[in-house]
C-alpha cells in the first residue's frame, strides 16, 4: 500500500510539474503528512512547491494559505481538491464571486452612459459635419 500511494503521489507531482510549465502557473501541492510524524516542510520539484502538513490537515493548510494569499491581493488562486467538502466550500465562494462582480457591472453600465449624449462620443468634425446637415436640411424644408 505505502509503494503504490508513493508511486501515486509522483505521477501526481509530474503531471502538475507539466501543467505549470504549459500554463505557465504556479503550483502548490499540499499532502497530508499528520501520521507521518515528520515535520511540516516544504520541497521544491521542478519549480513546483510540495508542502508536507503535519500541525494540520491539508485542507485547513490550504484554506489558511488561500486566505493569505487573497489578503496579499493576489487575483486568482486555483484550488483542486477530492474532499468534497472543500469543493462546495469553494463552489460558494466562487457563486458569491461571480455574483458580486455582475452585480459590478450592472452598475457600471448604468453609470457609464449616463449623461454622456452622442456628441460627447464623436469627434468635433463629425458633429461640425452633422450640424452642417442638419441646417442643410432645414434650409430645404423651408424652401419647400
Amino acid at each position: 500500500m505505502n509503494g503504490s500511494l508513493d508511486i501515486a503521489r509522483q505521477k501526481l507531482i509530474d503531471e502538475l510539474v507539466s501543467f505549470s510549465l504549459l500554463r505557465e502557473v504556479k503550483v502548490v501541492v499540499v499532502f497530508d503528512a499528520m501520521m507521518s510524524g515528520m515535520a511540516t516542510h516544504k520541497e521544491d520539484f521542478e519549480g513546483v512547491d510540495i508542502v508536507y502538513s503535519s500541525e494540520t490537515c491539508a485542507d485547513a493548510w490550504i484554506e489558511k494559505e488561500v486566505v493569505a494569499l487573497r489578503q496579499d491581493g493576489c487575483p486568482k488562486v486555483w484550488v483542486v481538491t477530492s474532499d468534497h467538502n472543500q469543493q462546495h466550500a469553494a463552489y460558494g465562494a466562487i457563486k458569491a464571486s461571480h455574483k458580486e462582480v455582475e452585480r459590478m457591472l450592472r452598475e457600471h453600465r448604468s453609470t457609464s452612459m449616463q449623461g454622456k449624449l452622442l456628441k460627447h462620443n464623436l469627434g468635433a468634425e463629425v458633429v461640425d459635419a452633422l450640424k452642417d446637415l442638419r441646417d442643410q436640411l432645414s434650409q430645404n424644408e423651408t424652401r419647400r
